[in-house]
């Protein structure tokens, strides 16, 4: 398939019926009233009250004239009529104008609570996905736009749904009274909206797949835009100059955005002044016919105002109905988007039949038997028939190269992907068998990317085991068996310190110290099953051979796996897998590695020559 053939299938497949647009509006609704039914309510009220107050006044108004003209044909006025039509020409606009007061105090709360609501949604919807479905490259770019919509994009809906609600009950009232003078009337206003319609809601259309198809476009601005702010860059692209590349970079990126979105108004020009002059001229004509029906008797003055008004604001109502309507098409693109990455699903849930694992304190066996795996979105396989037996305790290390698939091996026992065929088992049952949360709670993880919480010391390393009742006992236990309580007393605040910064009074750690906090967290788990996936990058070799000696103290009775590019870290462990493009190539302990004078110990020796 040629790439104009490609564009056209996905422009076509990102478009959605009338019927999907409704429903995905009647889907917000509800969920605002589920969550906010009296503010959401007032907000209606007080869109309906001022529109049928527009009627009744204008009515007033008519009666008002003919009555004037009544007074001035008999010379006999009569006050008490006279009052009643004056009086209510003055409640109205005072019940309006309060009406308009509670409309706009409401309407800014409703902009505050809608997007929070949309946003907490959101938010657990995207926190319970697992990572094989976050680095879908099609769900990434569906959960990019809609990041970029959750804020003022459902409120406007919202409030453009007010506007048709406004506009039909308002248009209702004017149809009423044209209805009166002449159905033909509301017959040819109908016809010279209806192309008016269509016009506005292929626009929406168009304006929301310039949004969508270039989404990778709007992707590299945000990138760029946040890369030339980021305090963390900032060194690095002043170092190198890069700042003017990347500025000249988001200025071509936004000048090919806005150039798409010119054509389109250019193109819509024509048919909106085509639009006006058909309105202008359907107008006039009926204006000129009731002026004719007033000099011929069949209508009083009184009508005259009625009716001829009555064309204007019914013209109004319905330019406002199509035009919201097709606002509420294209903001309903925009909510889709957000509404499918809130209904996806984890790819990585429990079974129906899932077991739960009862053996706390006891270190399982783990068998990887013929697993095979390439990461989302990739034809190329990181593990290859890939087997592998950890007896229950074991102290188990993997080495090789870059790309050789040691933490992929970790992410599958975690249970952050599926193999993509073969089976782990622990303890003889499948892991896909098990319940989720129970495997999980066995594994004490450091990775290589690890997290930094802008949060107190302790409160990082509580976060290895949240269901733990908090004891500073165990938290200084976990920070000194990492190497992170020298670090800490040296601290203004200790424990107490808030790290990063965020937030007042937070400070920025090195990646040293980064690493042994997050070590620390890992310790204080205290799982059955630890692992350690590149734990002492940032960290000296003295600190290094401190941590990997309270590691064999205190993992007596564990199962210790531990990735890392130090042989120094590795040699001590009871057997080491040495991988080669997703395969184990070698195996065996330090002493019998060495003797076979093979990658092993060739990798081994060419350490060791940088450190002579």
């Amino acid at each position: 398939m040629n790439k104009k053939h490609k564009d056209d299938a996905e422009k076509k497949k990102e478009k959605i019926s009338i019927r999907d647009s409704f429903t995905t509006s009647w889907r917000l609704i509800r969920l605002v009233w589920k969550y906010n039914k009296f503010l959401f309510t007032i907000s209606l009220l007080t869109i309906l009250i001022p529109t049928a107050l527009g009627g009744v006044n204008l009515y007033i108004i008519r009666q008002l004239t003919n009555f004037i003209v009544a007074v001035y044909s008999h010379h006999t006025p009569i006050f008490p009529t006279l009052y009643f039509y004056l009086g209510v020409l003055l409640v109205i606009p005072v019940i309006t104008g309060l009406t308009f007061s509670l409309q706009s105090f409401v309407r800014t709360l409703m902009w505050i609570k809608t997007p929070d609501i949309i946003q907490q949604i959101y938010t657990q919807s995207v926190s319970q996905l697992d990572q094989q479905t976050l680095e879908n490259s099609e769900f990434k770019s569906i959960m990019h736009k809609a990041s970029n919509s959750i804020y003022g994009r459902p409120q406007q809906l919202i409030d453009n749904i007010g506007m048709v609600l406004q506009s039909i009950f308002g248009g209702a009232i004017y149809l009423g009274f044209l209805a009166r003078a002449n159905v033909w009337i509301v017959v040819i206003l109908l016809l010279v909206a209806i192309p008016e319609f269509i016009r506005q809601t292929k626009q929406s259309q168009q304006f929301y797949n310039v949004w969508s198809w270039r989404a990778p476009i709007r992707k590299r601005i945000g990138y760029l835009t946040d890369l030339l702010i980021d305090y963390r860059q900032i060194k690095e692209i002043k170092l190198y100059n890069l700042r003017e590349k990347f500025l000249m970079q988001l200025q071509t990126f936004r000048k090919e955005f806005y150039e798409d979105n010119k054509k389109l108004a250019k193109e819509n020009i024509v048919y909106i002044i085509l639009s006006r002059f058909a309105s202008t001229f359907t107008s006039w004509g009926i204006d000129a016919y009731v002026v004719f029906q007033v000099i011929y008797r069949n209508y009083t003055l009184g009508d005259l105002q009625l009716y001829t008004l009555s064309v204007s604001n019914f013209q109004g109502s319905l330019s406002s109905l199509f035009s919201s309507f097709a606002s509420i098409y294209e903001q309903s693109q925009y909510i889709r988007d957000v509404f499918l990455v809130i209904d996806t699903k984890p790819a990585i849930i429990d079974s129906p039949t899932a077991i739960p694992l009862n053996n706390k304190g006891k270190a399982p066996e783990i068998k990887f038997e013929h697993v095979t795996f390439a990461y989302p979105d990739s034809k190329k396989n990181i593990l290859n028939d890939f087997s592998l037996t950890i007896e229950s305790g074991q102290k188990v290390a993997f080495v090789g190269e870059n790309g050789a698939g040691k933490s992929t091996v970790i992410k599958l026992l975690a249970r952050l992907y599926e193999p993509s065929s073969g089976t782990i088992t622990i303890d003889n049952h499948p892991l896909n068998e098990i319940k989720l949360n129970d495997w999980r709670e066995k594994l004490g993880i450091l990775f290589q990317d690890y997290g930094t919480y802008h949060a107190t010391i302790k409160e990082n390393i509580h976060y290895g085991d949240i269901n733990r009742e908090y004891r500073d006992a165990e938290i200084t236990h976990a920070a000194r068996d990492s190497g992170a309580s020298s670090m800490i007393t040296e601290l203004p605040d200790k424990f107490d310190q808030m790290l990063g910064k965020t937030f007042e009074g937070g400070i920025e750690l090195s990646g040293g110290q980064w690493q042994k906090v997050a070590l620390a967290k890992s310790f204080y788990r205290n799982a059955d099953v630890l692992i350690l996936d590149e734990p002492t990058a940032a960290i000296d070799a003295k600190a290094e051979a401190e941590i990997f000696d309270k590691v064999q103290r205190l993992s007596k009775n564990k199962t210790v796996l531990i990735i890392s590019h130090r042989f120094s870290t590795v040699r001590h462990a009871d057997i080491i897998y040495v991988l080669d493009k997703g395969k184990i190539i070698e195996s065996g302990n330090h002493e019998q590695l060495m003797k076979k004078e093979s990658k092993y110990a060739e990798l081994f020796t060419l350490q060791a020559k940088g450190y002579q």
